[in-house]
Order: structure tokens, then sequence, then C-alpha cells
């Protein structure tokens, strides 16, 4: 269960968009990302169950574009790059998994992070003007002295091309001396 609320700018809701769930736990742990390009606003977020649901802000209402199933937990926001192509990350079970949804609700492509290791993520995807998006995951194996990791993921020709992996170490914020902050 859970819900995306509208509220317009004098503080009243327009709608209210419902999560449909038999789980006994809160649905929505993301922030919705907005699509402001061209006259609609359309919004995308995703829920526990492994949802990612697109809407379309008409006001009063919404309009449900599409619902895509991605099977597992969805706990990071979505971000959208400059061709409106949609990425998230599916974060449990390990390792995550990037996901690039075109914008009519088809998966492009996935991008299993193996090299970190069952690494988990939880940070959305960041995007460059170029269209790289960047992940940061990290593990609670403390044995392995190599378990947080970025990536950086292009989209060639509708493919996840992997342009360049970096093992951190452990926890680089730990040291607040640390040039990586």
């Amino acid at each position: 269960w859970g819900a995306l609320y509208a509220i317009s700018s004098n503080g009243t809701k327009n709608w209210r968009y419902l999560i449909q769930s038999t789980a006994n736990k809160f649905q929505i742990e993301t922030m919705p990302a907005v699509d402001c390009i061209g006259k609609t606003k359309k919004i995308y977020f995703g829920d526990d169950e492994g949802f990612i649901h697109s809407l379309t802000d008409i006001g009063s209402n919404y309009i449900l574009n599409w619902k895509l199933d991605l099977v597992a937990q969805i706990c990071t926001s979505c971000a959208i790059d400059n061709n409106g192509i949609i990425y998230v990350i599916q974060s449990v079970p390990a390792p995550s998994t990037l996901y690039a949804i075109n914008p009519e609700g088809t998966v492009r492509w996935k991008y299993n992070m193996t090299l970190a290791e069952a690494g988990l993520s939880f940070s959305t995807p960041a995007i460059d003007t170029e269209n790289n998006v960047y992940l940061f995951t990290g593990s609670d194996n403390k044995a392995d002295p190599n378990h947080f990791h970025i990536f950086k993921v292009a989209d060639v020709n509708g493919n996840a091309v992997l342009r360049k992996h970096t093992r951190l170490g452990d926890y680089p914020f730990i040291d607040v001396s640390s040039s990586l902050i």
C-alpha cells in the first residue's frame, strides 16, 4: 500500500495514485522523477514489488501510461536522459541491476553489476551531459577490501556498454580528508 499525490502550488490535492498491494509494508520508497520536456509532465517511480509506474499529470487527474514489472524491489529513484530513456536500479536481490527503459515502457537493456561482488545499490543513477550513467554500489562484506564500486555505463545503439569500473575499497566517506568527497 502507498500512494503518490500531486499537490498544487496552493497546497491543495490535485490527485492521488494508489498502489494496490497485499504486502504489509509501504510500497513507495523512492522519489518520483518528472520529465517536463514538451507539454506533458510524465512521472516515473518504482515500488517495493518491482514495478515501475509511468503517469502523466493532466492537472486535476492523471493518466496511467504503463506499469512495468521488473520482478524485484526498486529502492532507487529513476533518472531520465536527454533522449527520454529512464534508468532505474533494481536494488535487491544482489547483485543490483541497472535497467534502461524506453519511454513507452519496454526494457531497452539491463546491466547486471556482477563486478561488484554482490554489491547493492540504493543510490539513484546519475547521468552526465553525454548520457553516460553512473552507479555506486556497496556491500557489507568487510572481508572484501574492494567492496565499494563506481560504474560508468553507456547506451550504445540500444545496448549497455561498460565504459569504466572503479573499485573504491573501504567506504570512502569515513575519512573526512578523503579526496573522493
